[in-house]
């Protein structure tokens, strides 16, 4: 019994490592890909609408 119950124990502690350890590489493989197709042409778009108004003001 102690021995299953440790095995268990195990499985869901490796279970969770590796979880956390994909997740880690999707947002690490997500972010970048978010942030160069969404977040840049928002802030360029962002910034290329302020530049004009502050200058015009």
């Amino acid at each position: 019994m102690k021995l299953s119950v440790h095995k268990v124990y195990n499985l869901k502690h490796i279970a969770l490592s590796v979880l956390r350890f994909t997740l880690h590489v999707l947002l690490l493989i997500y972010i970048p890909i978010a942030n160069s197709q969404q977040t840049v042409d928002e802030t360029v778009s962002a910034v290329t609408r302020r530049i004009p108004t502050t200058s015009s003001d």
